[in-house]
């Protein structure tokens, strides 16, 4: 549920930012359509969904945040946007953090994104407007007219057939992609399967990971339920020696760790080269 408990404490933090910078209450006001605004066909199907979609209005417990107050926002940097490619990809940036995921539109006006963990948010379209209900909440996002101008579209998939690094009685652990964010990480997709009968966590072990011989700090980890698996993004930390794009992953030497869920016990370290 980490999406939605991201997206409830966005839009709380969107009414509150937005009412300090402009030194006013935020009273309510109408909304550019609302939960129930209504859906129809279109010949364009998918299409209609895809690009670069930005945060123009946020209704929450009754308060609207215009686009007045969104624009205020990103004068400080705030930045919320989605980001649907034509490739399946979903990416939706909250401030600074970033949740990818896949979509599917199921008809020219409506659409659901799954992100990792089997949670789903259905959206939709009316008017040129889409809108994400959360509850009695809302997000509401106007596409870009010039999407390659996003940090999103930077970002670069590259599929690869699977390099298992491990595979034993706890965990199955294979690289299926290299990725580089919209934020400009670099790193891995690694799919993890937990074969415990316990709750693990998967984690890079701290000033043990090298590209070519060069120390840098691998990122990333992620807590996994009994039999259940993940893609688990692990990036290197690029602000002084990692990689600035997937081109520049090289020869990878360090140590993984399984933990049990609140880290404190360790059930195995696997020293991995690829």
């Amino acid at each position: 549920m980490r999406v939605r408990r991201l997206l409830i404490a966005l839009m709380s933090a969107v009414s509150l930012v937005a009412c300090a910078v402009a030194l006013a209450g935020c009273a309510a006001q109408g909304t550019q359509g609302g939960s129930n605004a209504p859906t129809g066909e279109s010949s364009e199907g998918a299409q209609a969904f895809e690009g670069l979609w930005e945060l123009v209005q946020t209704t929450s417990d009754g308060t609207v945040v215009t686009q007045e107050g969104i624009e205020r926002l990103k004068a400080f940097g705030l930045d919320v946007h989605l980001e649907l490619a034509s490739d399946g990809s979903a990416i939706l940036n909250l401030f600074d953090s970033a949740e990818e995921g896949t979509w599917r539109a199921s008809s020219s006006t409506e659409a659901t994104i799954e992100f990792p963990g089997d949670e789903t948010i259905d959206i939709h379209i009316s008017e040129g407007i889409l809108y994400m209900p959360q509850g009695t909440d809302q997000l509401e996002f106007e596409k870009s007219a010039d999407g390659s101008s996003s940090p999103a579209s930077q970002a670069q998939v590259r599929n690869i057939e699977p390099i298992t690094l491990v595979d034993d009685a706890n965990v199955l652990i294979q690289i299926n992609q290299l990725r580089s964010d919209q934020v400009g990480d670099v790193g891995y997709v690694m799919r993890v399967d937990n074969k415990t009968n316990q709750v693990i966590r998967i984690s890079a072990v701290e000033d043990t990971f090298s590209i070519d011989g060069q120390m840098v700090n691998l990122l990333g980890g992620q807590a996994l339920q009994p039999g259940k698996y993940a893609n688990v993004f692990f990036w290197f930390d690029n602000a002084v020696s990692g990689p600035q794009s997937i081109d520049e992953l090289g020869q990878v030497e360090g140590t993984l760790q399984v933990t049990n869920a609140d880290g404190s016990q360790v059930l195995a370290e696997y020293q991995v080269q690829f």
